[in-house]
């Protein structure tokens, strides 16, 4: 309703507010109350961000660009690594207070961008009927007028579909077409495999389980801890750098395998303090192969898959189910180790990470070179074709019931099973069972 940019400066204020909530006291009531409040922005932009790049960039760049956003991310997180690392001599409360003091600065900035800086998505724009608009946005982003006016005929005619739809708001949501329930699984399940892998536990406990690998010294467990964060960034790069060529489904699979054989490395390892510097090697070879592909593709494809009538929608559930799920890893990670130890822990994530693969493998489509409005398409027609395969599925076991496997019906099942595939519809196998049982 209110667009993307003002999506992107409310998650900013947002955001300010609650760290300054979080800084300003000492009871801890209100400093959960300034961490929700961040947690709220921090939603927000999560869920706006990689959908406003995937409207706004395009086809040919779109995979690298929206891979930017993980960039951000995880520099930052490197940069609380840093920062960790750097204050955690000083006094006890006067540290973090410094650390969340400095998360003023990139989101007072991101308020100045979004107010002055950024364009409206042109797909917005054409939603809400200002289509002179999105024409000259989109002109911002292809110069040359290539392109412009087969986009705005394109997203004219989806935008005519999809107002003729039965369906309203969240009903599209609630009672999916046969496409949108295959946006959906695509969606929601890339969302949800991107913390089933237990990421989230190795960002927040990395230190610890470096410390149960035999990194005991502070010094030495956070300065390996920044050097894991740079090896992430590097991941993430290679991830920015092939996602328009290779294609977002080589990069999700190799790196979902490369999850999997350093979790069940990291059960091995973990457990023995004489294999700490395997342990090592295995958590930088999974935040490696994790920000090559998982990581960044994630909120790509999700941004991608989705149609236009419920994309901010879609994002905002899947937004919320990825960080569900980062929250059930996090509060779980060390009561598990504890409970069923290390070795336990990791196969039980190489399992779920395992059985995530598979599902994509089924629900991801690819989406590399291809517009938002044709990645719908190309979701329609599957929803058709699975349909109809279904359809054609049943009519021959209805068939099959009415010709029945009684020996009196043998010759009627015969004659019926001897007829060309082409004429064995539905109807005309039905036709024709009666008419040889009469």
């Amino acid at each position: 309703r209110v667009g993307r940019r003002k999506t992107f400066t409310l998650s900013s204020f947002v955001f300010i507010l609650g760290t300054a909530v979080t800084i300003a006291t000492d009871d801890y009531a209100v400093i959960m109350l300034g961490r929700v409040l961040v947690g709220y922005g921090i939603g927000l932009g999560l869920a706006i961000d990689p959908l406003y790049i995937s409207e706004v960039a395009p086809k040919e760049h779109r995979g690298s660009l929206v891979s930017l956003s993980e960039v951000a991310i995880n520099v930052g997180i490197l940069l609380g690594f840093v920062a960790s690392f750097a204050l955690f001599r000083l006094p006890e409360g006067m540290n973090w207070r410094l650390i969340l003091g400095v998360g003023f600065i990139i989101p007072t900035f991101l308020v100045f961008v979004s107010l002055f800086v950024m364009v409206e998505s042109p797909r917005w724009l054409m939603v809400q009927g200002r289509r002179q608009e999105a024409a000259a946005v989109l002109l911002q982003f292809y110069p040359d007028r290539a392109g412009v006016a087969s986009i705005v005929d394109e997203l004219t005619r989806t935008i005519e579909k999809e107002a003729a739809s039965a369906s309203h708001g969240w009903e599209r949501i609630l009672r999916p077409t046969g496409a949108v329930k295959l946006a959906l699984a695509a969606g929601i399940g890339i969302a949800i495999a991107q913390q089933i892998c237990g990421q989230e536990a190795f960002v927040y406990f990395s230190p610890e389980i470096l410390e149960d690998a035999g990194l005991e010294s502070r010094a030495e467990n956070f300065g390996m801890t920044v050097f894991i964060g740079i090896a992430k960034i590097l991941g993430i790069g290679l991830a920015t750098w092939k996602a328009d060529s290779l294609g977002r489904r080589p990069l999700i699979f190799t790196s979902m395998s490369g999850i999997i054989f350093f979790l069940v490395l990291l059960s091995v390892s973990v457990p023995r303090a004489s294999l700490g510097g395997l342990s090592v090697f295995g958590l930088c070879g999974f935040v490696v192969f994790f920000s090559s592909g998982l990581g960044p593709i994630t909120w790509l494809g999700a941004s991608e898959v989705f149609p236009l009538n419920i994309r901010a929608k879609a994002m905002s559930v899947a937004t919320s189910l990825n960080r569900l799920t980062a929250g059930l890893v996090s509060l779980t990670a060390l009561p598990l180790i504890d409970g069923v130890g290390e070795l336990t822990f990791f196969l039980m994530y190489a399992a779920f990470t395992t059985c995530m693969l598979g599902f994509l493998y089924k629900y991801f489509p690819e989406t590399k070179g291809r517009s938002l409005e044709q990645v719908t398409l190309d979701l329609e027609e599957s929803a058709e074709a699975s349909s109809a395969k279904a359809e054609q599925k049943t009519a021959h076991v209805e068939a099959e019931s009415l010709l029945g496997n009684d020996s009196t019906h043998a010759e009627a099942k015969a004659e019926a099973e001897a007829l060309p595939a082409s004429v064995r519809s539905y109807e005309e196998l039905k036709a024709s069972a009666n008419a040889s049982l009469e």
